[in-house]
């Protein structure tokens, strides 16, 4: 897949995540990590929710992986676009950078996600 196929899928992944930080702001990714699909209780609506959410609960673990890895400028834009929800005039401007380096930074972090997410073979533009 080429990463001008991957960026879609990265990306609607970040707005999910942020969408599941939302709902659920005082779970951390990490702790939910180790939430798997085996059911003790199939009937407990807590491992329903789990197993229904499993996914989302994977690439939370891997985008606040990549998000701790990734440089101040490129953290921070992936922050206001997609858990923020930010134009790409005001992230411009709160970067103070012109809208073409605001794409090259976005793209960079992106293909760092997407190589974590197995998308990519390679990790960086």
């Amino acid at each position: 897949m080429t990463f001008e196929q991957a960026r879609p899928i990265v990306e609607a992944r970040l707005y999910a995540y942020a969408v599941l930080r939302l709902e659920y702001p005082d779970a951390p990714a990490a702790s939910l990590s180790g939430i798997g699909v085996q059911l003790s209780d199939p009937t407990s609506r807590q491992e329903r929710w789990a197993v229904q959410h499993a996914r989302e609960i994977q690439d939370a673990v891997v985008i606040e992986r990549v998000l701790a890895s990734l440089p101040p400028e490129e953290r921070r834009l992936v922050e206001m676009r997609y858990f923020e929800f930010a134009r790409w005039g005001y992230v411009c401007k709160q970067l103070a950078v012109s809208r073409a380096t605001a794409y090259r930074i976005r793209d960079r972090a992106l293909m760092a996600f997407a190589y974590e997410f197995g998308l990519v073979a390679c990790s960086r533009v």
